[in-house]
């Protein structure tokens, strides 16, 4: 009896230590990642404006048979509403538009506490159609130490869902380049 109660005990101790370390973790996590296209401003303006054409080019997005999508507006203001499977729901909404960057929002409705994502592509003129983009997602992971503990597995998915949306409008790009 004492064996199953010292096991419970450490259990219990592993549990509200991994509680107490995630009270510590910051709040907010920011995730970063880069590539360089070929572009011109219009056709940034072209597949970033309009919320229909974010499913082309967002990772979770496209090529995804069970995502239901309701855009609504276009440029800030535009909100694409979305039900994912793993996600349950999220709201995509563009909060800023700019000459050089597309900034917009995400609530996902599945953790309890709530996660808000505030990300950013910007691009940067490298001069001859090339341009250096820059996603950017900052996430607010509230108080909830569990969604902080979480993070960490967050981090590196994340980062990866970045590049191939980045490999997305690339190619998207490409093709309207070609065309």
């Amino acid at each position: 009896m004492s064996l199953v109660k010292s096991i419970l005990i450490g259990i219990a101790s592993f549990i509200a230590l991994l509680f107490v370390i995630g009270f510590f973790i910051d709040s907010e996590k920011l995730v970063q990642s880069e590539k360089y296209v070929m572009g011109t401003p219009e056709l940034f303006e072209k597949i970033f404006k309009d919320p229909q054409q974010w499913a082309n080019w967002h990772d979770q997005l496209k090529d995804n048979d069970k995502v239901v999508l309701t855009p609504s507006n276009s440029g800030v203001g535009a909100i694409l509403e979305v039900e994912i499977p793993q996600v349950q729901y999220s709201i995509l909404k563009c909060t800023d538009w700019q000459s050089n960057s597309f900034t917009f929002s995400t609530q996902m409705g599945q953790m309890d506490g709530g996660i808000d994502v505030s990300s950013t592509l910007r691009w940067v003129d490298q001069g001859a159609n090339s341009y250096r983009m820059i996603y950017e997602s900052t996430w607010n992971l509230g108080a909830n130490p569990i969604n902080k503990l979480l993070s960490f597995m967050i981090e590196d998915y994340y980062s990866q869902e970045q590049q191939r949306t980045l490999d997305n409008i690339k190619d998207l790009l490409d093709q309207e380049m070609n065309n």
